[in-house]
């Protein structure tokens, strides 16, 4: 559809970057490295959706930062036709009608930075048919050419993964991006939690230990999901590094735990992990684990 209104290739990329997710912003230099093509030919599209006011661009130093007009008259009814055209609509539609009891669903990844990788990556909330949405992703991938990824862990099932127990458990879901390598925990703080009590009583913020933990509990959860649930295996937390704490996270704050995997010696991991608030990063560090067996 939108590209047979849209003759301009640049111009398709540029309008699903910015309009899928309008809270992406960008600048021309990487714009042109993500699309492969010449900055003379991006900035000659940029210019255009600038002058017809569906771009808002803003000057920083010597270059120009771009973002999507979400005040313009026909924003909404670009947006629509950008999702459509990757089919985001027909896969939240099949899954929010099919899959049971769906209480949320939403596009991470590249998708949702309005990077048209050729993979979309789904969280699914709720009581997750596995077997209809299997079905459902080889239907969907085939209608609208895309690879999908969808897993989804429960706390229950992050149980079966990894010994940490409550109040020690710091991991309310996950989900696993790719097998083995890359995944993103997800923690709400109440303002209950054990901790807030005495750290601190008038000022209560989450000890910068906990996150690295939660941190290193995610990766644990990866890397199981390289073996079969139930397993003898155990992960032992072996050494940190580079971390750095960057703000504070308060009671009620929801946390998410990126973790990727670096590199591997022998059976010792390593891996890089991120924590952040709405986009913000709050905690990051390094560290490496061991698999244990018996």
């Amino acid at each position: 559809m939108l590209d047979s209104l849209v003759t301009s290739k640049t111009r398709i990329k540029l309008l699903l970057k910015f309009f899928i997710n309008p809270e992406t912003k960008a600048y021309l230099r990487e714009l042109a490295k993500e699309f492969g093509e010449s900055t003379n030919s991006v900035r000659l599209e940029l210019n255009r959706l600038t002058k017809a006011n569906l771009l808002v661009s803003q000057n920083r130093g010597r270059t120009i930062l771009y973002n999507a007009n979400t005040d313009h008259a026909l924003f909404k009814d670009i947006q629509n036709i950008a999702l459509k055209y990757v089919g985001i609509d027909r896969i939240i539609e099949y899954m929010v009608q099919s899959l049971g009891e769906v209480q949320s669903a939403y596009i991470i990844g590249d998708y949702a930075k309005g990077k048209d990788s050729g993979i979309i990556d789904l969280i699914l909330v709720g009581k997750i048919n596995q077997a209809i949405l299997q079905q459902l992703i080889e239907k969907t991938e085939k209608l609208i050419n895309r690879k999908i990824r969808a897993m989804i862990l429960t706390k229950k099932e992050i149980k079966d993964l990894i010994p940490h127990r409550d109040p020690f458990l710091f991991l309310d879901k996950c989900n696993i991006i790719e097998i083995g390598c890359k995944g993103v925990g997800y923690r709400y703080f109440p303002k209950n939690e054990f901790f807030f009590k005495g750290h601190f009583p008038k000022m209560p913020i989450v000890p910068g230990v906990i996150l690295i933990e939660a941190l290193a509990q995610t990766a644990g959860v990866v890397v199981s999901t390289n073996f079969e649930k139930h397993s003898n295996n155990s992960v032992l937390f072996l050494s940190i590094s580079k971390a750095k704490f960057r703000k504070p996270v308060v009671p009620e704050d929801t946390i998410e735990f990126h973790v990727e995997y670096i590199n591997k010696v022998k059976s010792v991991y390593k891996f890089k992990g991120v924590a952040s608030k709405s986009e913000i990063i709050v905690c990051e560090a390094e560290f490496s684990a061991m698999i244990t067996s018996g």
